[in-house]
């Protein structure tokens, strides 16, 4: 529960109502502190029997064993006919500040049986752990993302549209991871933004940051870069500590042939092939990136780091495209036969 005092007071009733034991406790006794959501257990242990019957209450917080009392009765435990009052010692005066709790409670749980030190201890460490777990939410154009969504719209910027297979720079859009949980996410996928499927059109060019913490955000571009036409889908990803990880969400976009297959303008690069070798000639003094794909548009081959002319070989006969690129200009795109 959360407090804003720091002074405790467990009072426990008979059945004919008039107060049989008062405990009273303060910061001291329970490492409790106010302004914050704290872990706190009652159990009651009846003993009957003997010379008389008598019941043991007892205090936890935060998992630990704080105080105890006993008590001459076997009646100071709640029933079901009983009627229970939390964060109130007086159910007609329960308005008036002295006799009300001043702060919240959550995850109010009772049972038939006293619990032990241990399994205070494990259900502490399960409810302040969903308490204060991080949670992911993603969002863009101020619309949020559920997690798994895999329906793209162009509301919320999933669906990237038209994009050209030819010419321009292709489509970015911009999303926002936040972190709305209580303590710090750390996004733990490599890369950070993982994309999977659509033919290699897709591409995470900036990341969000690794760490965010709680309350906070970070935002990260996806960019559409179509080489073959029609409609392109994929799954993107994020790996985190989050409580609700990994998150998930599907893009689309449609790739439009407005030209042909893209030509380097400045004939500085050029690719070509002669039965089963593709020869690259880069007379750009640029840093070339070779991606290969057949004609599924199936991912087969990439070559990073080409400063100047390269060649290599494949094995499998069919029709394959190359996509050439520098960083993220695209310089050309070929079509061309192995055999």
């Amino acid at each position: 529960y959360y407090n804003s005092k720091t002074a405790y007071r467990v009072t426990c009733f008979q059945g004919d109502g008039i107060a049989n034991e008062l405990m009273e406790f303060n910061e001291t006794d329970t490492l409790m502190y106010g302004n914050v959501w704290e872990h706190a257990a009652i159990t009651f242990e009846p003993k009957l029997g003997g010379d008389e019957d008598s019941t043991t209450i007892k205090i936890y917080t935060h998992g630990n064993f704080i105080k105890g009392v006993t008590v001459a009765t076997s009646r100071m435990y709640p029933t079901a006919t009983d009627t229970i009052l939390i964060g109130s010692k007086d159910l007609t005066h329960a308005h008036q500040s002295d006799n009300a709790l001043h702060g919240k409670f959550d995850e109010v749980v009772m049972y038939n049986r006293a619990l032990s030190l241990e399994e205070i201890g494990y259900l502490m460490n399960d409810t302040l752990k969903a308490i204060y777990a991080p949670v992911a939410a993603i969002v863009s154009n101020e619309i949020t993302i559920n997690n798994g969504d895999d329906t793209p719209s162009v509301d919320d910027n999933t669906d990237f549209g038209n994009a050209s297979t030819t010419s321009g720079n292709g489509v970015v859009h911009t999303f926002t991871i936040s972190n709305t949980g209580g303590s710090p996410m750390t996004i733990s996928g490599d890369p950070l933004v993982s994309i999977i499927g659509g033919a290699g059109s897709f591409s995470a060019v900036t990341f969000p940051d690794n760490i965010i913490a709680a309350g906070e955000s970070s935002s990260f571009d996806i960019k559409f870069q179509p080489f073959l036409e029609g409609q392109k889908e994929a799954s993107v990803t994020i790996a985190s500590d989050a409580s609700n990880a990994p998150y998930t969400f599907t893009i689309t976009g449609n790739g439009i042939n407005t030209v042909g297959l893209k030509t380097d303008e400045s004939n500085e690069v050029n690719i070509y092939s002669f039965r089963n070798i593709i020869k690259v000639a880069n007379g750009s003094g640029k840093t070339l990136s070779i991606e290969l794909f057949d004609i599924a548009g199936r991912q087969v081959k990439v070559i990073e780091n080409v400063e100047s002319s390269y060649e290599f070989s494949l094995n499998k006969e069919g029709l394959y495209i190359a996509k050439v690129s520098s960083g993220q200009e695209l310089i050309t795109v070929k079509k061309f036969i192995i055999w």
